[in-house]
Parts: C-alpha cells; structure tokens; sequence
C-alpha cells in the first residue's frame, strides 16, 4: 500500500478500496483469509451491505470481521457502535470495525 495516500483525502468509494486493500495486506500469513468489498450479508432480522468483510481461519475456528468504512469528523457516536453491533450479532460476525 502507498505509503504517500492521505486516507483523508480520498473520496467514500476511494476510501473503501483503500481500507480493503490495508486489510489484504495486513492479512498475509493468515491461513484462508478471504477479503471482500461491498458484500450482502444475510442475517437473522435482513440483510446488510456491508463495506469490507474479511474472513479467515485461526486455532481451527473460523472468524468473520465487518468493516464500515466512514470518516467521521468528531467522535463516533454509540448509536453508530451499537448499529455495527446489532449487525455483528445478525449475521454472526465476531468482530466490527468502524
């Protein structure tokens, strides 16, 4: 990845395919690690477009992560960790970044 980008430059769509490409390459030497952009994820209550989903294999046990790629200018909010949250749960993720 280049070193030289202002994530903080780039637009919306920019900035999804640069934070894809941040996890790709922070996932070498992870067996099975799967990294997708823009994904429909069927959970419990509907389903979810997420932004980056990344999915791998350690100690035997399968992981989901979703990723919501958005530049927030002041501090997020617990409405948006909770919306993450309730999608982590839906589509049994373990983990979510925002």
């Amino acid at each position: 990845m280049a070193s030289d980008i202002d994530p903080l430059t780039l637009s919306p769509d920019d900035f999804e395919a640069y934070v894809e490409t941040w996890f790709r390459s922070a996932a070498t030497g992870i067996s099975n690690c799967e990294v997708s952009r823009r994904e429909v994820l069927m959970g419990t209550d509907g389903n979810y477009d997420i932004d980056v989903v990344a999915r791998f294999e350690a100690a035997e046990l399968a992981f989901t992560v979703l990723i919501e790629c958005k530049r927030h200018s002041n501090p997020i909010k617990r409405d948006v960790i909770q919306t993450l949250h309730s999608k982590m749960r839906s589509v049994g993720a373990q983990r979510g970044q925002s």
